[in-house]
């Protein structure tokens, strides 16, 4: 579906949208042929790459809970790693933030197991703790961002 708009006094910008949706991954060339009454024509050529489908992962829930041993509290986190289709993903890599009581960062890594969660676990007294997702990596996938749950907190009184 294509549009013209007037381009100053004598051209004119064509502007066309192409649903790519149905076409097999590849390279494609679009012709735009243009002709005038006193018979004078013009064509350009562009190249579009037509992806496959991305692969995406995303964070489906941080769970929090605390434990207190030995009059040591340690909170921990379990972060739940979904694909696309919303199917456990291992092997993730997570990266996430601690914020502590006192206001202090703690950046940790953890995989995801088999069943699809990565787990964080900080120990630093009475208060407020917060998880802050950064990333999550996978070779072939993007990280769905705008889909994941990116952050909890938790208080320990």
């Amino acid at each position: 579906i294509c549009s013209a708009a007037p381009d100053g006094a004598t051209s004119y910008t064509l502007t066309c949208s192409w649903n790519t949706n149905n076409l097999a991954p590849g390279s494609y060339t679009l012709t735009a042929y243009a002709s005038d009454l006193m018979s004078n024509d013009a064509s350009t050529a562009i190249a579009v790459e037509v992806g496959g489908s991305v692969a995406t992962v995303r964070a489906d829930n941080i769970e929090l809970s605390a434990k207190t041993r030995r009059g040591n509290t340690t909170v921990k986190a379990v972060v739940k790693v979904v694909d696309q289709n919303g199917d456990k993903v291992s092997n993730a890599s997570v990266t996430a933030t601690w914020t502590l009581p006192d206001g202090t960062t703690v950046a940790q890594t953890a995989y995801t197991k088999p069943q699809g969660e990565a787990s964080f676990e900080a120990s630093a007294g009475s208060g407020e703790y917060t998880l802050t997702l950064n990333d999550i990596a996978l070779s072939g996938y993007a990280f769905d961002q705008s889909n994941s749950v990116l952050s909890a907190t938790f208080s320990v009184p």
